[in-house]
């Protein structure tokens, strides 16, 4: 027993306990105590409440502090609450988007105004929200959440710069111009100029000073034998120059208008200019709607990883869609190669009433593009002559810009990664096309196929499609055509050419003709295979050099599924050498190996892929690195997120050519003394192995976000052999399973301070009846700082716990479900500083603790990590009768 005083929480699906508003996480915040006052007097707080699926980006104290006073007393005062929300408005966006959720960064439009906020990532998860800076992201509310911005931001404009040059001197004035303009000279008289214009200023503070500009403007100059003259310019550029001179200089403007005036004078001259940046293409947005995360359908080998084949049953639909905005030109750039014969929708966002917004159709008949668009209301349409040549990679444009349609083509070569300009078509549309958002049941984006009436796939394209963009473009002057070259050639410099991969590289249909086939394996029509309890047993070795391996792999597992992808292993599987494991039971992916002193080791990535929906995954081995002390190292990329290289603890060893019992190698399976166990089920699109190390960006994947990256990570399997105290005898020999007779529980070997962000996960059976704990982390005495505890008595699960604000007083959320009934149970616990979250066989449970943490450390005497038990003053108690099959924590990581 604690010494401890004990308090309770009951905590359950049906009771709002668990239910977090977005008014708690501000008030739960240090830093939002000003923007709560403002809140509060606001009367907007009931309201805010109850909103589903928002995001707000509220300013610190420092950053409503830093208003004037009068602003800051009149959003304090109740009297004027409309002022109020309206100012809380500005700072609040739909959907509910966390930092790392697609989507997230980009243009986003704010509550209830056409206040427009603009978030970009400027660096490794450092994200901006106009000109403010996010300090605290990701604080969760049960429908909303909020990030701490550092200043009360502007709206999202284009950036400006100012420039300024001022000279004193007898000069020589000469300017030449094409516009509407006069000149007219007097005794006495004085000159002014205003433009708005593109500019360009350099000025230097040598005996002679030259200031040159190129604008657009409509100017009238007066001049005279002795005066003052004063030039005020207004204009576009991207410089920044102040002179001062008392020697000869010579001033030379020229501007897109039509007039050239000559002037000598003694005169004092000054000129500001306040500048905005808009040379070249200005991408507001590049969305690709082909990325695996913004779509439903799993994507298929082809030359390159991105391509898509339709096959004229089926198309894809999108999940996501970028922030349409009228004000910018809209262009979708593709990338296609069409079946012979072939008619069929490419691109169709249209809304409920069947109204085509924008849509994009290929005519084999006709050969022709038909372009439907809508302002809503009703159907339009426009034509484009154009033959796509079956078989023939084609690039396509289709940009809007205002009531101008412009469409461009061109041949593309993947072999050389070349693109050559066929076509550009021009024509005037009858209106400014209205897209709808957000995507629901009444605004969707079908790729390759339309929906008809019952919302079914209609006018299905048959071919292929490798690339398909959206480019929303703040830049009327930049060239559809230059925008379609842009894109194609960003699209070959995202994917690796032949000569970036190792030469010794292996396919799906490799190893199919180097391997045995066992059990149910069939082969689908795009090449991939479909394992439905049926392995791939190798009979010879695929390329490994004497450094490593990499494999680039596109799967499809199916749900709930767990199985070995790869494993090359001895006979009895006990050495792994290298293999890799998807745990639907752990909701992760992991890698064993075996090392050169005789270790079996695992590094696990907290990601699931065993979720019925496709995956890609890219994996490279280093056997060992001579910059980390001789240990390996392996790289990973999982759904074109890369994670930090992480050092492996030794040298990885492989048992080297595939000749049985000592060295085998399994697709689909490990070995294992009864002949094979954990078979892998579902479908491999994409299975491409290479030689040696290989960098993992080449596939594609480019992210690369702190809060997933594995060094930040330690990843600690607690049934590794040796990790605990555990005998030998207790693990089950195929499986490692820890059997616990109820006499007593284990003890982890190493662990360390749990810290405010923390993963934890089991697979356990527990005996119907039973009453024991799952883990317990505590001091000698029995004090629970963390700890799960099952109780068929009560048919509950309860955590207890304390906090580092009272460490005294034992807490306890207790969660009414019965894990005590002599069935597979998963429970993976995430703690993100008072916020927990508790997923007991897929159904989750949220809930507040009543403060951070307390934790006794790292191991000690008097701090010890538990399985199947909790300490006591008598060395344990309430041992737990039952089966524990995975159990693992991660550190600094809440999944």
């Amino acid at each position: 027993s604690s010494s401890s005083t004990s308090t309770s929480t009951s905590t359950s699906t049906s009771t709002t306990t668990e239910y977090r508003s977005i008014t708690e996480v501000v008030q739960a915040t240090p830093d939002l105590a000003t923007f709560n006052l403002i809140l509060s007097a606001s009367g907007y707080s009931d309201a805010l409440n109850m909103m589903t699926g928002i995001t707000l980006f509220a300013p610190g104290n420092r950053a409503i502090l830093a208003l004037d006073s009068t602003t800051l007393s009149q959003l304090l005062d109740p009297a004027r609450s409309t002022q109020s929300i309206d100012f809380i408005n500005n700072f609040i966006i739909q959907p509910r988007l966390l930092t790392h959720d697609n989507g997230f960064v980009g243009r986003h439009q704010a509550l209830g105004s056409a206040f427009d906020i603009r978030i970009r990532e400027v660096g490794v998860g450092v994200y901006t929200v106009n000109d403010a800076v996010i300090t605290n992201p990701n604080l969760r509310g049960s429908v909303s959440v909020v990030h701490v911005v550092d200043v009360v931001f502007n709206e999202a404009s284009t950036s400006t710069s100012s420039s300024s040059s001022t000279s004193t001197s007898s000069s020589t004035s000469t300017s030449s111009s094409t516009s509407s303009s006069s000149s007219t000279s007097s005794s006495s008289s004085s000159s002014t100029s205003t433009s708005s214009s593109s500019t360009t200023s350099t000025s230097t503070t040598s005996s002679t000073s030259t200031s040159t500009s190129s604008s657009t403007s409509s100017s009238s100059s007066t001049s005279s034998s002795s005066s003052t003259s004063t030039s005020t310019s207004t204009s576009t550029s991207s410089s920044s120059s102040t002179s001062s001179s008392s020697s000869s200089s010579t001033s030379t403007s020229t501007s897109t208008s039509s007039s050239t005036s000559t002037s000598t004078t003694s005169s004092t001259s000054t000129s500001t200019s306040t500048s905005i940046t808009t040379s070249g293409i200005v991408v507001e947005e590049m969305f690709d709607v082909l990325n695996m995360s913004n779509h439903n359908r799993a994507f298929l080998p082809a030359p390159f990883s991105s391509t898509y084949y339709f096959d004229g049953g089926v198309g894809l639909m999108a999940t996501q869609q970028p922030l349409f905005d009228s004000e910018l030109a809209m262009s979708f750039a593709l990338i296609v190669e069409r079946a012979s014969g072939a008619s069929g929708y490419l691109v169709s966002q249209q809304d409920d009433a069947l109204l085509r917004r924008f849509a994009v159709y290929y005519s084999d008949l006709s050969s022709s593009f038909v372009v439907f668009y809508s302002s809503g209301a009703t159907q339009l349409s426009t034509q484009f002559s154009f033959t796509l040549v079956p078989s023939q990679p084609t690039a396509l444009l289709f940009s809007v810009d205002g009531t101008t349609l412009t469409f461009v083509a061109g041949v593309v070569d993947f072999s050389t990664t070349s693109y050559t300009q066929t076509s550009v078509q021009t024509t005037a549309l009858n209106s400014i096309p209205v897209m709808c958002a957000p995507l629901s049941s009444s605004c969707t984006l079908a790729i390759g196929q339309r929906l008809d009436v019952a919302g079914s796939s209609s006018s299905v394209f048959i071919g292929s499609i490798s690339m398909l963009q959206v480019l929303l473009i703040s830049s009327d002057a930049v060239l559809p055509s230059s925008q379609l070259r842009s894109s194609v050639e960003q699209f070959f410099d995202d994917i690796p050419s032949k000569g970036e991969f190792p030469l010794q590289t292996f396919s799906i249909s490799d190893f199919v003709a180097m391997s045995d086939v066992i059990g149910l394996v069939s082969t689908t029509t795009s090449g991939g295979l479909t394992l439905g309890g049926g392995v791939l047993f190798l009979q010879s070795n695929p390329p490994v050099s004497s450094t490593g391996f990499s494999v680039h792999i596109v799967v499809h597992q199916t749900k709930d599924d767990n199985g070995y992808v790869f494993s090359k292993s001895d006979t009895s599987g006990a050495q792994r050498y290298y293999g890799l494991y998807s745990s639907s039971s752990s909701n992760r992916l992991t890698f064993y190996y075996y090392t050169t002193a005789n270790v079996l080791q695992t590094v696990n990535l907290p990601r699931r892929i065993s979720d019925d929906k496709p995956h890609k995954v890219v994996i490279s081995v280093t056997f060992s690195s001579s910059a980390n002390n001789g240990n390996g190292v392996l790289e990973s990329a999982i759904d074109d997120v890369v994670y930090d290289p992480i050092v492996l603890n030794g040298a990885v060893s492989d048992c080297g050519e595939v000749s049985s019992p000592s060295c085998l190698f399994y697709i689909g399976q490990r070995s294992s003394s009864s002949g094979g166990t954990f078979v892998f089920k579902g479908e491999l699109a994409r299975f491409d192995w290479y030689s040696s190390r290989v960098d993992v960006k080449q596939f594609g994947a480019v992210h690369s976000p702190a809060a997933l990256s594995s060094s930040n990570n330690v990843f600690s399997n607690l049934l590794l052999i040796g990790s605990t105290d555990a005998p030998l005898s207790k693990f089950n020999a195929i499986t490692g399973a820890l059997s616990l007779d109820g006499t007593s529980g284990v003890r982890v070997l190493s662990h360390r301070q749990l810290g405010q962000r923390f993963t934890l996960s089991f697979q356990f059976t527990q005996l119907i009846g039973d009453n024991g704990y799952i883990f317990a982390k505590g001091d000698a005495n029995g004090a629970r700082y963390f700890s799960m505890y099952s109780s068929s008595t009560t048919q509950t699960v309860s955590l207890f716990y304390t906090t580092a604000n009272n460490p005294s007083v034992q807490q306890r959320l207790k969660l009414d479900v019965n894990v005590a009934d002599s069935t597979v149970h998963n429970v993976v616990i995430a703690v993100d500083g008072t916020y927990v979250e508790v997923v007991v066989d897929g159904f989750s449970r949220t809930a507040t603790l009543a403060g951070s943490i307390d934790d006794c450390g790292d191991i000690s005497s008097n701090c010890a990590f538990y399985i199947g038990q909790r300490s006591s003053s008598t060395g344990g108690a309430f041992f737990l009768r039952g089966v524990i099959s995975e159990a693992s924590i991660i550190y600094n990581h809440s999944i």
